[in-house]
């Protein structure tokens, strides 16, 4: 019998540019390209505010991940997987991978976040504005995660995640405040961030008219078609959660019941 022996290789690279160095330029030269990159290609933008020579700015971040076959990787220099793990962790590179069996982390971070999408370009005057925002706030940071590539290929009635074709990006907010501000009404938002602040059932009389709510900023009009499978496999809803999606109201009108 054989052995083989797998090596995976990645690319990844970190790319840093502050306000002095044109980051606001960069980011909007970024937000015009990223919807036709290679579809092997993501990059990500991390913005936060930095103190440089005693000098507030903002600092955006690029950081990126190039997942080609082997023909593409063979002439530029790669890491290997488990190192991608450590990089996309924030660990130094000198960092042993041996740091992934501790079970305990080095410190409790709590924070806020929240998301949106982003279909067309911010103005550069949007951008400079956003950095000066920034800076002003303090503890803030802002993530965009590029959409485009192979995700423009699909529609979004193909599968239940409805956000692909169309999106440049998903944003990311994290922020820490102290005063209650004023909430912006989103219209889409990333289901895997669990946004308890766009809506919940809290009250099972009302759970078609409350889980609507949360369900199309998430699914968009995917919503109604997992509302007729979730009436269809599990009628008494049984299995459900403070966000999940609903039975439909014309069921529990024929039932005689509220669930």
């Amino acid at each position: 019998m054989k052995n083989y022996i797998f090596i995976f290789l990645v690319l990844s690279f970190n790319v840093k540019r502050t306000s002095s160095e044109n980051a606001a330029g960069t980011v909007d030269r970024y937000q015009h390209i990223v919807d036709k990159m290679d579809d092997n290609l993501f990059i990500r933008v991390l913005l936060q505010p930095v103190t440089l020579n005693k000098t507030r700015s903002v600092r955006a971040t690029f950081i990126g991940l190039y997942l080609g076959d082997s023909n593409g990787l063979l002439s530029i220099l790669g890491m290997r997987w488990i190192d991608s793990v450590l990089f996309w962790a924030n660990y130094d590179n000198t960092t042993s991978p041996d740091v992934l069996l501790g079970r305990k982390p080095d410190s409790v971070n709590f924070l806020k976040r929240k998301s949106d999408y982003v279909k067309s370009p911010i103005p550069l005057t949007g951008i400079h504005d956003l950095f000066d925002k920034m800076v002003e706030i303090g503890k803030v940071g802002l993530v965009f995660n590029s959409y485009g590539g192979v995700m423009n290929r699909i529609p979004e009635t193909a599968t239940p995640f409805p956000h692909r074709v169309g999106n440049l990006f998903k944003i990311q907010y994290s922020v820490n405040w102290e005063d209650e501000a004023e909430e912006v009404d989103r219209k889409e938002a990333y289901l895997n961030y669990r946004d308890l602040d766009i809506g919940t059932i809290d009250d099972p009389k009302k759970s078609y008219e409350q889980g609507r709510v949360y369900g199309l900023k998430y699914l968009k009009n995917n919503f109604d078609r997992l509302l007729q499978i979730k009436t269809r496999v599990d009628p008494d809803n049984v299995f459900k959660n403070e966000q999940s999606i609903p039975v439909s109201r014309n069921s529990l009108m024929r039932k005689g019941r509220e669930i």
